[in-house]
């Protein structure tokens, strides 16, 4: 969030203001919005993925987490937009790598049981779905964002590294 807030400071000094939001009631809701996100466990879920019980586990506890991120969005999110504020603001650029690591990497390494996408679908999760789509499909975080197969490869790496205990998993010794 350090970096994004940095980033809309700078540049809304140069006449490119609104990334940032621009009241303290909407920049206490984006960092609040951070704060509350489920997005960032791809990684943990990613280590239990062949422990079928384990994944059930966090797997349920996502789908929960998800349900409290909808209910937040409902409540706090703009009427108007898909976004959290009226426009895409800091709390999405920052959240949306992390976004699109989740929808892409779940559901290829997982399974159906574990697309965010259709669990909003199948939940009635309609604010987080469309805010799930409206942030993924922003121009400028596709623009950035790793494609889905890039994104799948670069991370076949890491997956071995975990499996086999290697790298930082190693066991101490």
């Amino acid at each position: 969030m350090v970096i994004t807030e940095y980033i809309a400071d700078h540049f809304g000094e140069q006449g490119n203001a609104g990334f940032l939001p621009p009241t303290a009631e909407g920049r206490a809701k984006a960092r609040l919005m951070v704060e509350l996100s489920p997005f960032g466990s791809t990684f943990g879920i990613l280590a239990k993925r062949n422990e079928p019980e384990a994944l059930k586990t966090e797997l349920s506890e996502l789908r929960a987490q998800l349900h409290s991120f909808n209910d937040f969005l409902n409540v706090h999110a703009s009427a108007a937009s898909p976004f959290l504020l009226d426009e895409f603001c800091t709390a999405e650029a920052m959240l949306a790598p992390f976004l699109q690591r989740f929808c892409t990497l779940l559901p290829h390494y997982c399974g159906d049981e574990a697309d965010v996408r259709l669990w909003c679908k199948e939940d009635g999760l309609e604010k987080l779905g469309a805010w799930i789509e409206a942030v993924t499909a922003r121009p400028s975080v596709v623009e950035t964002g790793v494609g889905s197969e890039a994104m799948i490869e670069s991370i076949q790496k890491f997956l071995r590294m975990m499996d086999e205990k290697t790298g930082p998993w190693a066991p101490k010794t």
